[in-house]
């Protein structure tokens, strides 16, 4: 538990410096748009042709995902929460509240909506204090019917592996980020773990995941899947850059 903290403090201080943010949006900027495009893509898909729908996005950043969903769901309540101290002076242009504030704010937020639709995460829960309790937390904060969509990366089975994702960086400096953030993420017993702290305090709701080579994210149809535990065991085995998709339908 120790070295997990450590890792996740390591890997918040890129978000929390203005020097080493610059460096983590800049990565941000050139290489993650197409989760952000998958992730408004699914989430549209996910909630059907509702006109009046709320979207909590915790971890939002300077709000790439909502300002999509601004774009195509003008009609849409669209929310994000963020901790880092400079993304409002980023702020992308939409139809967006952007909240400053942490994951353990998020249940206080989403009881505040105005529709049910979706909590969504998108490559940040490894920097959130109890995704165990904070995600199901949220999404039971919020008006009946929500439900939840995250998108993040398996952290990969060992230091050989993170340094060969790591080997795409453009300096020393992103090549550091990325060794920080990789060791922050989720393993397949952590996923595991959130699934099953979801189905018990949601047991109404269906809970499944899909990994997808993050490399080829969108580019194929979802294969959502509620054997969790298979999922993931056999992502960790095949090795890679696994992105780890998971979605919570309410039965409201």
């Amino acid at each position: 538990m120790q070295s997990r903290i450590d890792a996740q403090a390591r890997a918040r201080r890129w978000w929390h410096s203005y020097e080493l943010a610059r460096i983590a949006h800049d990565y941000d900027d050139r290489q993650t748009k197409m989760v952000s495009v998958v992730a408004a893509q699914t989430a549209i898909r996910l909630v059907g042709g509702s006109e009046e729908v709320s979207v909590l996005d915790i971890g939002c950043g300077r709000g790439e995902l909502l300002a999509q969903l601004a774009r195509k769901q003008p009609g849409w309540a669209l929310v994000g929460i963020d901790p880092d101290p400079t993304v409002q002076e980023g702020r992308l242009e939409g139809n967006f509240e952007l909240i400053s504030g942490s994951a353990a704010d998020a249940p206080a937020v989403a009881g505040r909506l105005p529709f049910p639709g979706l909590v969504v995460s998108t490559l940040s829960m490894a920097l959130w204090d109890d995704p165990e309790r904070l995600l199901p937390a949220s999404i039971a904060a919020a008006p009946a019917g929500t439900g939840a969509l995250v998108i993040d990366l398996l952290r990969p089975p060992n230091t050989r592996s993170r340094e060969a994702w790591a080997s795409f960086a453009s300096g020393d400096d992103e090549r550091r980020f990325m060794m920080e953030q990789s060791a922050a993420w989720l393993d397949a017993g952590d996923w595991v773990r959130l699934v099953g702290q979801l189905r018990a305090t949601l047991p109404a709701s269906t809970v499944e995941v899909a990994c997808e080579d993050i490399r080829f994210l969108g580019m194929t149809p979802t294969q959502w899947d509620s054997a969790v535990e298979e999922v993931l065991s056999r992502a960790e085995a095949a090795g890679g850059t696994t992105g780890v998709l998971l979605r919570v339908l309410s039965s409201n």
